[in-house]
């Protein structure tokens, strides 16, 4: 696999990346070494963030694209940012509004629905050193949002036991507060999920036990 491409399997048969024929809802893939005429993105694509049925994020290294329509069809990735990317696939989390919260290399960033605009960094004075130029080869990133609580846990993990960082970030007043786990107990997964299935999302970490 190339890490600069994206590849889209067949519309409905999630195990059908045959490329060859570049009909409507066949798979495809954004690599003109592989496919005829295909755009190619040109940065390490670390997540993709769907956003409904409307559009997808392609979060990269460096930068982020917004995907519309079907690309057999001729629609390209269109840039929603040069400078700014997404650490990882674990790095991202919606907002109750359907925004998307996300840690870049530096730092929190928030990318409104539906729109073009560039992301706009979240609480700029206050970024702990901590949360910047993380290395993601030796860390793991997770990120979710607590719609109870109103705000973003960051979670930043070593995949054996080591040193970790791990931070609240408040919505309302968007400050971060620091957050320490007992070694066993370091969290290597988080989700929110719903108890009831229509109140508050609340979030639920897997830890390293």
């Amino acid at each position: 696999l190339v890490p600069e491409a994206v590849y889209f399997s067949k519309s409905g048969e999630p195990l059908n990346y045959d490329y060859g024929d570049g009909l409507i809802d066949e798979a495809y893939v954004f690599d003109p070494a592989r496919q005829s005429g295909a755009p190619f993105i040109g940065d390490r694509v670390t997540a993709l963030i769907p956003h409904l049925d409307d559009y997808l994020i392609i979060g990269c290294k460096r930068s982020i694209w917004i995907q519309r329509g079907d690309p057999a069809l001729g629609a390209t990735p269109e840039a929603v940012s040069r400078e700014i990317g997404v650490l990882k696939q674990s790095a991202w989390c919606y907002t109750p509004e359907g925004a998307i919260v996300f840690m870049s290399q530096d730092g929190l960033y928030v990318l409104d629905p539906g729109s073009n605009a560039a992301p706009q960094r979240l609480s700029r004075d206050r970024m702990p050193q901590e949360l910047v130029n993380i290395d993601t080869n030796l860390n793991d990133v997770l990120v979710e949002s607590d719609t109870l609580r109103n705000g973003i846990m960051i979670s930043v993990t070593r995949p054996n036991p080591g040193p970790t960082n791990h931070f609240w970030f408040g919505w309302q007043l968007k400050e971060f507060l620091p957050d320490s786990y007992a070694s066993d107990f370091e969290p290597t997964a988080i989700t929110s999920h719903s108890i009831s299935g229509v109140g508050p999302r609340r979030i639920i970490l897997g830890c390293r036990d």
